[in-house]
């Protein structure tokens, strides 16, 4: 089933290419994901967790942002030291570990990930090329009230993806007999970088992370980066990340990305004045922040013994018509009993298809 729906991702290449750089938006538009309730009820919540996470990691009960920055440094430091001799090792289990999580079969996708300092990756397909959206192409489906729609499904899938593979940068607690062989140092040390991470998010303001990406160095401080690449026989996910935890959270980034193709608008003029519309640089920090209750949310709505799907639950949600996903995601972000039933309904359907 897998290997069927990476076909139809395949037939994109042609038509979406591999080239294009992202061009940030200034302003968040009226389309946002989360709405002012949606911030109210569950951005103190968020935060909290954050808080509780920097507590048990550093062991710090007062969270100091000064010293937390030089926990941080020192976290970094550590870890290179203690994985440097296990990169091959630590590589592979990556890759073994979102195989799983994700119930990707052997053979559909090919993955090129390394543990490096430089984690530059290159352009990917989910980016935009600002020459491919013209101001004739704006102004021909800006007017359309069908845009506003579309652009809030890609928010939202957006939001998910950000969500997922935040959630990704705790996943090496699956592995802790592995990385305890290694060194017993390393899983809090994971846990320490990630959640102080977490914890800037929520307390760096958006300019100034804009402005820090705009300066001289700002590339080389990147933790890790991915990219989806079509070019190939099968889709390819390329990762780079400078250790392990971060490695697995683009693994994950990038499987997500390649899935939400899907979600995208199959003619090529909507589908880049989608992303343009969508894909804008303040829209990251909020998605970072609110996006893992979203999939949280997503997930909750799916039954216990129905979980091991969820990669295919996910695909079949993106692939329905804007108005049908802003409709069923709103009932996910409620909570409610209709959503269960509609996930559960897509759910039956999957495992139709698999027998």
């Amino acid at each position: 089933m897998l290997r069927d729906r990476l076909r139809e991702q395949l037939r994109l290449h042609e038509d979406f290419g591999e080239h294009g750089h992202h061009v940030p938006m200034q302003n968040r538009q009226k389309t946002d994901t989360f709405t002012q309730d949606f911030i109210n009820d569950h951005g103190s919540k968020q935060y909290k967790e954050v808080i509780e996470k920097v507590k048990r990691y550093t062991g710090q009960h007062d969270v100091d942002p000064r010293q937390l920055m030089g926990h941080m440094m020192q976290s970094l430091n550590r870890i290179e030291d203690l994985e440097q001799d296990h990169h091959e090792e630590l590589e592979k289990l990556a890759v073994r570990m979102v195989m799983w999580d994700f119930d990707i079969p052997k053979n559909t996708i090919d993955f090129d990930v390394k543990i490096t300092r430089n984690v530059d990756v290159g352009r990917s397909v989910t980016q935009v090329d600002k020459g491919e959206v013209t101001p004739e192409i704006i102004s021909k489906f800006s007017s359309e009230e069908s845009m506003d729609s579309r652009v809030k499904k890609r928010r939202q899938i957006n939001a998910m993806i950000q969500g997922m593979s935040s959630k990704g940068h705790y996943m090496f607690h699956l592995a802790d007999k592995e990385l305890n062989n290694i060194s017993p140092e390393l899983v809090n040390l994971y846990g320490s970088v990630a959640s102080i991470g977490d914890f800037g998010y929520w307390t760096v303001p958006d300019e100034m992370s804009k402005q820090f990406s705009q300066m001289p160095g700002a590339e080389e401080a990147k933790g890790g980066e991915v990219r989806v690449s079509l070019g190939g026989e099968r889709p390819k996910i390329i990762a780079r990340g400078k250790n392990f935890s971060i490695l697995v959270h683009e693994v994950i980034k990038g499987v997500m990305e390649l899935i939400s193709l899907h979600g995208l608008p199959s003619d090529r003029e909507k589908r880049q004045e989608v992303m343009k519309q969508a894909d804008y640089f303040g829209a990251e920090a909020q998605d970072l922040r609110y996006g893992p209750k979203l999939w949280e949310k997503f997930i909750n709505s799916i039954d216990d013994e129905d979980l091991y799907l969820k990669s295919h639950i996910y695909e079949r949600v993106v692939k329905l018509p804007h108005r049908e996903f802003n409709s069923l995601m709103q009932e996910v972000i409620k909570g409610s009993d209709r959503a269960k039933q509609l996930i559960k309904s897509i759910a039956n359907e999957i495992k139709e298809d698999l027998r």
